[in-house]
Protein backbone atom coordinates (compact mmCIF):
# COMPACT_ATOMS: atom_id res chain seq x y z
CA UNK A 1 0.00 0.00 0.00
CA UNK A 2 1.88 3.70 -0.52
CA UNK A 3 1.35 6.63 1.47
CA UNK A 4 1.08 10.31 0.45
CA UNK A 5 0.90 13.28 2.80
CA UNK A 6 -1.31 15.63 1.33
CA UNK A 7 -2.63 19.18 3.11
CA UNK A 8 -5.62 20.01 4.63
CA UNK A 9 -6.71 23.64 4.09
CA UNK A 10 -5.59 24.04 7.21
CA UNK A 11 -2.46 23.62 6.87
CA UNK A 12 -2.00 20.30 8.70
CA UNK A 13 -0.33 16.57 6.85
CA UNK A 14 -2.65 14.08 6.39
CA UNK A 15 -1.46 10.73 5.45
CA UNK A 16 -3.90 8.74 2.65
CA UNK A 17 -3.38 4.81 1.82
CA UNK A 18 -3.74 4.57 -1.52
CA UNK A 19 -3.53 0.90 -3.36
CA UNK A 20 -1.75 -0.07 -6.00
CA UNK A 21 -4.95 -0.59 -7.94
CA UNK A 22 -6.34 2.44 -7.40
CA UNK A 23 -2.96 4.32 -8.39
CA UNK A 24 -3.29 2.54 -10.98
CA UNK A 25 -7.13 3.59 -11.60
CA UNK A 26 -5.84 7.83 -11.09
CA UNK A 27 -3.31 7.12 -13.89
CA UNK A 28 -5.00 5.19 -16.15
CA UNK A 29 -8.06 8.07 -15.99
CA UNK A 30 -5.27 10.53 -16.49
CA UNK A 31 -4.29 8.64 -19.64
CA UNK A 32 -8.17 9.18 -20.82
CA UNK A 33 -9.22 5.19 -20.66
CA UNK A 34 -13.41 4.51 -19.88
CA UNK A 35 -14.34 2.75 -16.78
CA UNK A 36 -14.78 -0.21 -19.30
CA UNK A 37 -10.79 0.26 -20.78
CA UNK A 38 -10.06 0.31 -17.12
CA UNK A 39 -11.46 -2.68 -16.60
CA UNK A 40 -9.86 -4.95 -19.14
CA UNK A 41 -6.98 -3.54 -18.48
CA UNK A 42 -6.50 -4.60 -14.95
CA UNK A 43 -8.27 -7.45 -15.71
CA UNK A 44 -11.38 -6.94 -13.12
CA UNK A 45 -15.07 -6.14 -13.50
CA UNK A 46 -16.56 -2.95 -13.77
CA UNK A 47 -18.32 -3.17 -10.64
CA UNK A 48 -14.59 -3.31 -9.06
CA UNK A 49 -13.68 -0.15 -11.07
CA UNK A 50 -16.79 1.79 -9.69
CA UNK A 51 -16.17 0.22 -6.16
CA UNK A 52 -12.64 1.76 -6.20
CA UNK A 53 -13.51 5.19 -7.45
CA UNK A 54 -15.86 5.35 -4.69
CA UNK A 55 -13.12 4.76 -2.27
CA UNK A 56 -10.64 6.95 -4.13
CA UNK A 57 -13.17 9.77 -3.71
CA UNK A 58 -14.05 9.32 -0.13
CA UNK A 59 -10.22 9.28 1.09
CA UNK A 60 -9.17 12.03 -1.28
CA UNK A 61 -12.65 13.56 -0.37
CA UNK A 62 -13.34 14.55 -4.31
CA UNK A 63 -16.49 14.46 -6.02
CA UNK A 64 -15.49 13.08 -9.55
CA UNK A 65 -12.25 11.30 -11.40
CA UNK A 66 -11.08 14.66 -12.39
CA UNK A 67 -10.55 16.25 -9.00
CA UNK A 68 -9.15 12.83 -8.14
CA UNK A 69 -6.41 13.72 -10.51
CA UNK A 70 -5.87 17.23 -9.81
CA UNK A 71 -4.96 16.27 -6.34
CA UNK A 72 -2.86 13.65 -7.40
CA UNK A 73 -1.02 15.54 -9.85
CA UNK A 74 -0.92 18.34 -7.08
CA UNK A 75 0.60 15.96 -4.84
CA UNK A 76 2.95 14.40 -7.29
CA UNK A 77 1.76 11.60 -7.76
CA UNK A 78 1.43 11.35 -11.61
Amino acid sequence: MELFSRNTSMGKGIEINLTERELKIIILSAHGLTMNEIAENLCVGIDTIKNAKRNLFKKLDVKNITDTITVATNDKLL
